[in-house]
């Protein structure tokens, strides 16, 4: 089915009176159709199917596409701005370098989805689907993904300042060098995930997972991981600054080369069952590596 010769008016205009279940009507299919260029815009297409199009380059802008089917759909650098594409079925679609600023995917399935180099600032991922999905280079800042499930999904170099990801199921998730200055990640269960070289200043990981979980060489200066399980996490040459660690569990913790610098609020109990060493800067401001009952467990105001 070729985009020039698709009559779209014409083709929402039966989909409506399908949906009003009017008897009259028939739901849009446009599986394996050829529409690059398509214009959505502002259209009611929910539950519509668009499986295996190649749609590169449409324009959904502020439309209602709740429910549609989108399987192995080609969308690449198409246009959904504010568009609402929530309990849609992304499995292993493409959406590779798309705008959609405020983008609507609240219980989306997006297994397999590919979003690379994707602009999707506020977007709502609440109580979503994405697991082995790729968000490597998007930018999603002051995006919402509450209550959703990523694990193994890659989220590598990606922009995602003031991000929320409350209580999000996330195991081996990568975010190798992603910005994520001012996120939360309350309640996360994030264990075994890749922060390596992350933007994490002012980040809360309060009562979080994060247990076995790298973040080695990151930037956590400020950060919030009170009562987070941090057992065998790798902070080695990370810079945490400030950083609040009460009733965390850092049995095992990688401190080695760290920049531990007026952390707050960690005992020596705490401390004493780390690894620290010669390189190690201390809450106290001094080189490791750390020895009980030495006090350095006290912070100093780091400069």
């Amino acid at each position: 089915m070729e985009g020039t010769a698709l009559d779209l008016r014409t083709t929402q205009k039966s989909h409506l009176l399908w949906l009003e279940n009017s008897g009259k009507g028939k739901r849009a299919d446009f599986i394996e159709a050829t529409l690059h260029d398509a214009d959505f815009r502002a259209g009611i297409w929910d539950r519509a199917i668009f499986d295996r199009a190649a749609m590169l380059e449409s324009n959904f802008t502020g439309c209602s596409v709740v429910k549609a089917s989108f399987i192995g759909t080609h969308l690449e650098r198409s246009t959904l701005t504010s568009a609402d594409l929530s309990e849609a079925n992304l499995l292993g679609a493409h959406l590779d370098f798309v705008m959609a600023t405020g983008l609507m995917l609240c219980e989306a399935t997006l297994t397999h989805a590919s979003f690379k180099d994707a602009q999707i600032d506020q977007v709502r991922l609440l109580d979503a689907i994405f697991e082995d999905a790729d968000f490597s280079r998007t930018s999603m800042k002051g995006g919402a993904l509450n209550h959703s499930r990523a694990n193994r999904s890659n989220f590598s170099e990606a922009l995602a300042d003031r991000t929320i990801w409350l209580n999000v199921r996330m195991a081996n998730v990568r975010f190798v060098g992603a910005s994520l200055m001012e996120s939360q990640f309350v309640g996360a269960n994030a264990t075994s995930c890749d922060f390596t070289r992350a933007d994490l200043d002012s980040a809360v990981f309060t009562r979080a997972k994060l247990r076995a979980s790298t973040f080695y060489h990151a930037s956590a200066s400020n950060a919030d991981f009170r009562d987070a399980d941090l057992e065998i996490a790798d902070f080695s040459r990370a810079k945490l600054m400030d950083t609040k660690f009460r009733g965390a569990n850092l049995t095992g913790a990688d401190f080695r080369g760290a920049n531990l610098a007026g952390a707050k609020e960690i005992t020596a109990e705490q401390l004493s069952r780390t690894r620290t060493d010669e390189r190690t800067i201390l809450p106290n401001g001094k080189k490791g590596p750390y020895m009980r009952s030495s006090g350095a467990e006290r912070p100093v105001l780091s400069r």
